[in-house]
C-alpha cells in the first residue's frame, strides 16, 4: 500500500494504491477489505474489479469495489472464484481526503493493518482578499472536468467566450462535444445549457459571472446524439454547457474530451480529467487439473501386483503452449492427479492392456470420460474402470460298470456323482452333483479355474441278487484348467450274491432198550 504522490494539503484528495491476493480456494463471498486510519477519508464511489486478459482469456468483471468513509472493500463474484480458485491476485486504487490538520509540512505515517504508507502533509493556505486587478475583463472558450462520485461519470464543461459585459446579443452559438477514448456520451444528462447575467465578486475577492441557471431546452436546440446544441445568444448573458460522459475503460490514468466552440469562427478547446473514481484488477491461475482413479469390476481375485499403465495427451488452447504426451501406472484403488495446464484444454486418455493373471482375464477397459475439456479452476475426476472375468474350466464323467453282474444293472439305472471344491483366489466355496448311467458321460457347469474339486459317489441302489463293490475313481482330486475338460471315469463293480454251500446231516445218538415194568420192593 502507497501513495501515488509525496505530498498533499490537509482537506485535499490523495490516491492510494495497493495490491491484494488470497489464499487458494477462498470460501464463498470472499473479498477483500482495507480499513482506513484516522487521518484518512475515503472519497464515496464504486467501481468494478477487472480480471486481467490472458492468451485468449479476455478481461471479464469478476467483482464490485466500494469505497465508504472509513474503508475499501470489494466482493469477489463467487462464480470467478469456483473457475480460478488458485493464486488470486490483484491491484486496487482508490482517492481518500487528508483530514489530518498540521501547521507545517509533517511527514505522516498511516498505517493499515500491518501495513504502512507515509505522506507528506502540507498545512492549506490562508485565504485573502484580491489585492489589484479583481475586476472581471470577459472570459475565453474553455473547458474542464469534475468527476461524479455517485455514478462514477464524468462532468464536461464548456465555456463559451464573451467580454465583460457578455454577449452582444443575436450571435449564433454551436457547442458540438467529443468524448477521447474509454468514455461514452450519456445523452439522458448531456446538452444542458447553462446561463447568467450576473457578475459578483467571489470570496476571495475576484468578480466572475455567478448566480448559474438551467437554460429551458425549448430555447435553444439539441442534436438527436445530444452531443450538440446550437443557442441564439441573448445581450448581456454569459453560457456554459454540459456534457457527461461515463468511462468504460477504468484502467485509464486520465480521461480526454474535445469540443469545438463556433460563434463568428470555430475554434477547439480540450480538456483531461484524471480517473479519480478508483480501479481494481484481478486473476486467478486459469489452470485445471484431472485426476484417474482405477477401479476393478469383476471377482475379487487378486491384482494387487498388477500395474496399470495410461497414456494421456494434453492440447492447451492456441497460443498457451504445446501438446504434452506423457504416460503414468498406478494401481487398482489408487488415484492419481495431474499437474496444472492451461484453462480449457483438452485432454484424450488411453490405457495400455494390463498383464495377464492366470485365473482370470481382462475386458476392455472403460473410462467415464476419455476424451474432455479442463475447466479453470476445477478438478476434473475420471474413473477408469476394468471388468474383470474369472476363467473356467469342467469335467467330464465317465461311468463304468465291471463285475459277473453287471447286466443284471437295469439300463435306466443313475449314479449320483457329488463334487465340491473349497473358496479360492476370486471365488467362493462350491459344489455341486451330476446324474449319470452306466456306459453314458456326464458334463459338469463351468468351474472355476483353479478351483481345487474333489469327487464322491453315492451308494448305488441295491439290485436283488447282486452285492456292490467298491468304486474306483480316477481323478478323484484334481485343479480346473481353464478353458479344458478333466476327464474323470468311476468304476463301480457289482457280482452276484454267492450261493451258500450245503451242510452236513447230524450223527445220530445211540437208543437204549426200554425198561420193563417190576414189582416193586418189600424190603425181604
Amino acid at each position: 500500500m502507497k501513495f501515488t504522490q509525496e505530498s498533499a494539503t490537509t482537506w485535499s484528495r490523495a490516491e492510494l494504491v495497493g495490491t491484494w491476493s488470497l489464499p487458494d480456494n477462498p470460501a464463498p463471498t470472499a473479498g477483500l477489505e482495507v480499513e482506513l486510519p484516522e487521518g484518512l477519508r475515503g472519497v464515496k464511489t464504486s467501481f468494478p474489479m477487472m480480471s486481467d486478459a490472458k492468451g485468449t482469456t479476455p478481461s471479464v468483471q469478476m467483482g464490485t469495489c466500494y469505497v465508504e468513509d472509513t474503508r475499501l472493500f470489494c466482493d469477489i463474484d463467487d462464480d470467478y472464484i469456483a473457475e480460478n480458485p488458485l493464486n488470486l491476485r490483484g491491484t486496487f486504487k482508490f482517492w481518500v481526503q487528508v483530514t489530518t490538520e498540521t501547521t507545517t509540512d509533517t511527514q505522516v505515517t498511516y498505517t493499515f493493518d500491518d501495513v504502512e504508507a507515509t505522506l507528506t502533509v502540507v498545512p492549506p493556505k490562508t485565504g485573502g482578499t484580491c489585492p489589484e486587478n479583481c475586476e472581471f475583463t470577459g472570459r475565453g472558450n474553455g473547458k474542464w472536468g469534475g468527476w461524479d462520485y455517485e455514478t462514477n461519470a464524468i462532468v464536461w464543461t464548456v465555456a463559451v467566450e464573451a467580454g465583460p459585459n457578455g454577449a452582444e446579443g443575436g450571435e449564433t452559438i454551436i457547442v458540438k462535444d467529443t468524448p477521447g477514448a474509454g468514455q461514452d456520451l450519456i445523452p439522458a444528462r448531456s446538452a444542458v445549457v447553462f446561463e447568467t447575467n450576473e457578475v459578483r465578486p467571489n470570496s476571495a475577492g475576484y468578480w466572475r459571472p455567478t448566480n448559474w441557471q438551467v437554460k429551458p431546452e425549448s430555447e435553444y436546440t439539441i442534436n438527436a446524439a445530444r452531443d450538440q446544441v446550437t443557442i441564439v445568444a441573448e445581450k448581456g448573458y454569459f453560457y456554459e454547457i454540459k456534457f457527461v460522459t461515463q468511462p468504460t475503460d477504468l484502467t485509464l490514468e486520465t480521461y480526454e474530451n474535445e469540443a469545438t466552440v463556433g460563434t463568428e469562427e470555430e475554434k477547439t478547446v480540450t480538456a483531461q480529467q484524471r480517473n479519480v473514481g478508483g480501479s481494481a484488477t484481478g486473476i486467478g491461475e486459469n489452470v485445471g487439473r484431472f485426476a484417474v482413479t482405477k477401479t476393478v469390476d469383476g471377482p475379487d481375485v487378486n491384482v494387487d501386483d498388477v500395474d496399470f499403465s495410461v497414456t494421456y495427451t494434453v492440447t492447451p488452447p492456441e497460443g498457451e503452449g504445446e501438446p504434452v504426451t506423457d504416460t503414468f501406472t498406478f494401481k487398482a484403488g489408487q488415484t492419481w492427479t495431474s499437474e496444472d495446464f492451461p484453462r480449457n484444454s483438452t485432454v484424450k486418455l488411453s490405457e495400455a492392456t494390463p498383464s495377464a493373471l492366470p485365473n482370470a482375464s481382462w475386458g476392455t477397459p472403460v473410462f467415464s470420460e476419455s476424451e474432455f475439456t479442463l475447466k479453470g479452476g476445477t478438478l476434473s475426476e475420471i474413473t477408469l474402470t476394468n471388468p474383470l472375468a474369472l476363467k473356467t474350466g469342467q469335467f467330464e464323467v465317465s461311468k463304468l460298470l465291471a463285475g459277473d453282474a453287471a447286466s443284471k444293472v437295469p439300463a435306466d439305472t443313475t449314479f449320483t456323482i457329488d463334487y465340491s471344491f473349497p473358496a479360492g483366489d476370486g471365488f467362493e466355496a462350491g459344489s455341486g452333483s451330476l446324474e449319470v448311467k452306466a456306459g453314458e458321460k456326464a458334463t459338469s457347469p463351468e468351474l472355476p479355474a483353479g478351483a481345487v474339486v474333489s469327487i464322491s459317489e453315492k451308494t448305488p441302489v441295491a439290485i436283488t441278487g447282486t452285492v456292490w463293490g467298491d468304486i474306483v475313481i480316477d481323478n478323484v482330486n484334481f485343479t480346473v484348467a481353464a478353458g479344458d475338460t478333466t476327464d474323470v471315469v468311476v468304476t463301480n463293480t457289482i457280482n452276484d450274491v454267492p450261493t451258500p454251500s450245503p451242510s452236513p446231516s447230524p450223527t445220530p445218538s445211540p437208543s437204549r432198550p426200554p425198561v420193563k415194568p417190576g414189582l416193586p420192593s418189600t424190603g425181604r
